[in-house]
């Protein structure tokens, strides 16, 4: 499925401009450069004083421990230089920056891009593309384990162009259209207590092979709102039951609802001789999350959003209406966590094992205004937010 299509692949022959993004693009490379090289030194200084130290004296002894501890020191001083060096000489060889409107997009809508690309150097590249990404984020704690995995859930790539001819110190620019996928989800974060994390990010990855230097790429970090509704949810005209024991019954007016609805329905509770009274009848409101991607590391929450408590009537229908708060989850079955909704009655028994009976509901994102996601980011990045409806 194609993304969209380049319109335009055009020259911006400003002089002031070209200057001031060379400037940029010398500061920046110059930096990492140097930062790279420093990094490295330090880390080949501390393989060297760790070996040494590990090599010359009594195995056994603190001294030897120390040894191996700045060895590994070293050796991810090393390896940071290394990387930092390769960036610092991509950025010498050209700098591209990406632009991408409108800020915040809802899926299904169309992003407009603006990709500038300054060389420092006259040189053929290609080829470019562009790559939007969807992933799914979970972190797990358990003691002092930690488990982390990412689900790529969207990956599409889109050429721009399979050669191009740049022109030392003269900006070139690329105007593409990629169209967000309906299925899929908005940004997400939310923390469970304290012992999971989840996410769902939205990227776009420019990449431009370079002839003998590491290609270049940039990255642009998207906030993506869910779809609205296009349409009011309309009540069904057979409501639908769940009957559990011969003295327990629930109806709701509809399965599926929006975020801010009102969920209504009705418990009817029938007093057979053989079954103990309840106190009270207790209907609630609310969603299980489950995440993790192995059976070992699945950790489930509830949580209960809204209720009621009604006087148990025998053989007598009791109304009740619940409301969805703007600020839950929608309903979403991913890879690595799922967030399910349910209705559930409870009547609670002094004596005797109390009796439920549930229905589960999908809840879709409010009719004409999507929710706000509009918080502050946390470490990880992604900004808190309501989830995406389930696959259809």
């Amino acid at each position: 499925m194609a993304l969209g299509y380049v319109k335009e692949n055009a020259t911006a022959p400003n002089p002031t401009e070209s200057l001031e993004l060379v400037k940029t693009a010398m500061k920046y490379s110059i930096g990492l450069i140097l930062t790279g090289i420093v990094l490295g030194l330090w880390g080949l200084a501390g393989m060297a004083l760790g070996g040494w130290l590990f090599w010359t004296t009594p195995s056994r002894t603190w001294w030897d421990e120390l040894g191996a501890l700045i060895i590994v020191l070293g050796f991810i001083f090393f390896g940071g230089g290394v990387s930092t060096l390769i960036q610092g000489l991509t950025a010498s060889t050209a700098v591209a920056h990406v632009a991408v409107a409108p800020a915040e997009a809802r899926l299904g809508e169309t992003l407009t891009l603006h990709i500038t690309l300054t060389p420092r150097r006259t040189l053929r590249a290609g080829p470019a593309t562009l790559t939007l990404n969807g992933k799914e984020f979970i972190k797990l704690w358990s003691g002092h384990i930690t488990w982390s995995h990412t689900a790529q859930i969207v990956h599409q790539t889109l050429t721009l162009a399979e050669t191009v001819d740049l022109v030392a110190n003269q900006p070139q620019t690329y105007t593409a259209q990629l169209t967000l996928p309906l299925e899929a989800m908005p940004t997400f974060y939310r923390k469970e207590v304290l012992d999971c994390k989840l996410a769902f990010d939205w990227e776009i990855a420019f990449r431009l092979r370079l002839p003998g230097s590491p290609d270049l790429k940039e990255a642009v970090s998207l906030h993506v709102l869910p779809q609205a509704a296009k349409r009011p949810i309309v009540v069904s005209p057979s409501a639908p039951s769940l009957l559990t024991t011969d003295s327990l019954h629930l109806n709701v007016s509809r399965t599926t609802s929006a975020l801010g609805d009102a969920v209504t329905g009705e418990i009817t509770w029938f007093d057979l001789a053989d079954a103990a009274r309840p106190r009270a009848l207790r209907i609630e409101l609310g969603y299980r999350t489950v995440a993790g991607k192995w059976f070992w590391e699945k950790r489930r929450w509830e949580h209960v959003v809204d209720q009621a408590t009604l006087s148990p009537l025998p053989s007598q229908r009791q109304r009740f209406t619940l409301r969805v708060t703007p600020e839950s989850p929608l309903s979403y079955d991913g890879r690595l966590y799922q967030i399910t909704w349910f209705l559930r009655a409870v009547a609670d028994r002094p004596w005797a094992p109390d009796l439920r009976v549930e229905l589960p509901l999908r809840i879709l994102p409010p009719f004409n205004e999507a929710p706000s996601m509009l918080q502050q980011p946390d470490a990880h990045g992604a900004r808190q937010s309501p989830l995406n409806p389930s696959h259809a």
